[in-house]
């Protein structure tokens, strides 16, 4: 009988995914992988035993969307954690076209993958889709023992970004149990806390258009008869909740990160992006003790960049000219150096304007009230805000803040 209980355990067990030699990322590979989806849009390495189902699973989901699917299963190669994230676009290179190109990796019982997402110029879907991932707050609840979860539900999210869908519920099967779900504790309290924040804001901003309003027209109007073009003011009240919000939603991410950890079923890159992460927050909690605009901004820009890099690897530096506007993805040249410009300022740079830029308040009035005053980086001062331009000059604030 004991015997008979081994085998049939080792029966059980062996489909999911044997020992298998650990595959090289060489030309040779990613030809037959190339070849292979040629025939079939979904590639599994010779030794790996995938069970059926899983395969019709991914194959059927892969039909269902309306650009091609192509989709690899095998171990995690014995290379460098960069080159393994190289693969989708390598592989892209070789099919060519448009399609949703996917690598997934087994190492020991634990499935994580890549994707390359190539659609035709002038599609939106791709934004749509980045921000479907980051909503998806549940993707990190499925199980990772056997593939077709979290093949299926990427796939699902490209769905969505291109039809303009909403995300399907997913299989109770899908869900790890070991992983609480559902709102937290701090979730609850953090949903109290915005719900009392926008009530605050809602009526602290009616009270200020009633009195402000006439007076802001005037101005306004008088600002078109002298040409001026003024930055839609930022505030530190303004950035607060937003600041917050990141910060909650990053923490959340860095805490599945450790529960993988202890799992150990994390990549030494993922590692490398929590410490990270982990120094941007603490940096930004700093700042979020300090009164002024430029300590708000500098934690909105912190915080952004942890849950940015968290949830897609990467860390983009803020705009130069406005550290609160989208990141700096387009390069101007401003006072003969190349700086990082959001599309906004890339536009105003471009015709020779002005940029909408983040002011610095100065005191002003019989009671000292802020007005708005010159552009932070038009001011001489040696603090780290204005020496790495909220990071986009050099990518350090965060140690100069807690240094400071």
């Amino acid at each position: 009988m004991r015997r008979l209980l081994l085998l049939v355990v080792a029966l059980w067990v062996l489909p999911i995914g044997p020992a298998v030699a650990a595959p090289q990322t060489s030309p040779e590979l990613l030809d037959a992988i190339a070849a292979s989806w040629r025939k079939d849009p979904v590639y599994v390495y010779e030794g790996l035993q995938v069970p059926p189902a899983e395969l019709n699973r991914i194959r059927t989901a892969a039909r269902s969307l309306d650009t091609p699917v192509y989709v690899a299963l095998l171990p995690t190669p014995s290379t460098d954690s960069k080159q393994r994230h190289d693969l989708p676009t390598l592989l892209q290179a070789r099919i060519g076209g448009n399609g949703l190109f996917m690598v997934w990796l087994v190492d020991d019982d634990s499935w994580r993958g890549d994707h390359e997402l190539v659609l035709p110029p002038g599609s939106t879907a791709d934004n749509r889709f980045r921000d479907i991932r980051r909503g998806d707050d549940a993707y990190y609840d499925l199980v990772d023992e056997r593939p077709a979860p979290t093949v299926v539900r990427r796939i699902q999210q490209v769905d969505a970004a291109l039809s303009g869908t909403a995300l399907p519920a997913m299989p109770t099967d899908d869900l790890d149990p070991k992983r609480p779900r559902g709102l937290s504790h701090t979730d609850k309290e953090d949903r109290a806390a915005f719900i009392g924040m926008g009530v605050g804001a809602f009526i602290t901003c009616s009270l200020m258009l009633l009195r402000f309003g006439r007076r802001a027209s005037r101005s306004l109007r008088s600002d078109k008869r002298l040409g001026v073009k003024k930055a839609v003011p930022v505030t530190a009240d303004s950035l607060a909740p937003q600041t917050d919000a990141l910060i909650s939603r990053a923490d959340r991410v860095r805490q599945r990160i450790e529960r993988r950890i202890a799992k150990g079923t994390v990549t030494a890159e993922q590692l490398d992006r929590r410490d990270d992460a982990v120094t941007r927050l603490e940096a930004a909690r700093s700042l979020r003790e300090e009164d002024g605009v430029e300590a708000a901004a500098g934690a909105f820009v912190l915080a952004r960049q942890a849950y940015t890099g968290l949830t897609e690897g990467v860390v983009r530096p803020p705009c130069f000219f406005n550290p609160t506007h989208l990141a700096g993805t387009a390069t101007v040249v401003w006072s003969e150096l190349e700086v990082p410009a959001c599309k906004v300022c890339q536009v105003a740079v471009d015709a020779g304007d002005e940029p909408l830029s983040l002011r610095v308040p100065v005191a002003a009035g019989l009671f000292g009230k802020g007005s708005d005053g010159p552009p932070y980086w038009s001011v001489e001062s040696k603090n780290p805000f204005v020496l790495t331009g909220f990071g986009a000059l050099s990518d350090d604030l965060a140690e100069r803040v807690m240094k400071r």
